[in-house]
């Protein structure tokens, strides 16, 4: 057996919670952090606690063992935006939320066998800097510190489903490729001699915001679908071989199938940790239904005082019925808002988060109707 090096957090779940995150005045200077026996004395609600482990079959000889967390929120553009804001790569650069570096163990050398290290620190952030909730997005990540992909990696595709004839009732469907998926980390780096290599060991961990305070007001939201309610109504048009096809807009609303959808939503402000719900039904339709979907969408606005981009990607796609559904029969909705691709609406200076849902009816005649709804997620 070789030389290991091992980090093991004190909660198995690795989730912690954002409370009081300013430093004290006389600890301003400091880093917030404590190893072996050092007793915390700001009294905060959350402290990451745990053990390095170093096991070796011999005495292991080194230069130095560090404990460093670090967490950072990353912005970049999609490649639709290249030339349109060039200001924003020099001007927006990575936000650092927390970093944080301390000397476990000076240069020595420790024995054969297994040797624990116990450390404990607050997750503290200086000034009016705030710590977060993780999250992994597309153009917005909430994670450590790590180089950005290339921007040839990020694309934003916007996907139509080929038709055969009719109309195509618009929906944006965006695919992203290079998503980064790290979280705040702890690294513990030991030092070696020349003859040996360096060996590091990386622990993620996932942090929560802060409840909002106040108790959360129910909105819930009614609406009915009709050809006469639709907002964007467009006809994608086939020409001759070598011809690509245009998309044309068409106000010819008599044409398209007659059909009524009623629902309603039982809240649009929701808490992060509990289903969207609601019913759909469809009282009539003169095409037949194909499939109907709940898209859950991210909008991620970033940029700077130059100007903002603006990108929506899908982060899951529901099926709630398959086939041509009963009329006048009521289909549950219901959606569970996954974790850390998911977070509590954030906008701050640089950045802001938002969640939409779509309701997406696929009809046989190649008609695709969606309703559109924001939402606004908390945690309580």
């Amino acid at each position: 057996m070789g030389t290991s090096l091992d980090i093991k957090i004190k909660r198995a779940n690795k989730v912690y919670h954002a409370g009081d995150l300013n430093l004290p005045p006389d600890q301003e200077a400091g880093t917030g952090m404590q190893t072996g026996h050092q007793h915390l004395q700001t009294g905060v609600q959350e402290v990451l606690s745990g053990v390095v482990v170093i096991s070796g079959k011999d005495s292991i000889q080194h230069q130095g063992v560090s404990l460093t967390v670090e967490g950072s929120v990353n912005l970049q553009l999609s490649a639709k935006s290249v030339g349109v804001f060039e200001a924003f790569y020099n001007s927006v650069k990575p936000i650092q939320i927390i970093s944080s570096t301390i000397e476990m163990v000076k240069p020595g050398k420790f024995p054969s066998g297994k040797t624990e290290i116990p450390f404990e620190f607050p997750l503290h952030v200086k000034g009016n800097k705030v710590l977060y909730e993780t999250y992994h997005g597309v153009f917005v990540n909430i994670q450590r510190s790590s180089p950005a992909p290339p921007l040839g990696a990020l694309l934003s595709l916007t996907v139509l489903t080929p038709l055969t004839c009719g109309s195509l009732f618009h929906l944006d469907r965006s695919l992203a490729v290079g998503q980064d998926h790290d979280k705040y980390t702890l690294r513990c780096d030991m030092r070696r001699s020349l003859l040996a290599k360096d060996l590091t060991k990386t622990c993620e961990f996932i942090v929560h915001s802060a409840p909002q305070k106040g108790k959360l007001t129910p909105s819930p939201v009614d609406f009915t679908i009709t050809p006469e309610t639709l907002q964007n109504v467009k006809e994608f048009i086939f020409c001759a071989a070598g011809v690509p096809p245009r998309v044309i807009l068409s106000e010819q609303r008599a044409l398209l199938p007659k059909f009524l959808i009623r629902g309603h939503l039982n809240s649009t402000n929701c808490v992060i940790t509990q289903p969207l719900t609601g019913e759909l039904v469809v009282e009539s339709s003169e095409a037949a239904i194909k499939s109907i979907e709940l898209q859950l969408v991210r909008v991620e606005t970033c940029g700077c005082a130059e100007g903002y981009a603006r990108d929506a990607t899908e982060i899951q796609n529901i099926q709630i019925a398959d086939g041509d559904v009963c009329r006048s029969l009521s289909v549950p909705i219901y959606m569970v808002f996954p974790r850390l691709f998911t977070c509590p609406t954030l906008e701050t200076t640089n950045f802001k988060v938002e969640f939409e849902v779509n309701i997406v009816v696929l009809l046989h005649a190649d008609h695709l109707i969606t309703e559109n709804f924001p939402l606004k997620l908390c945690r309580v």
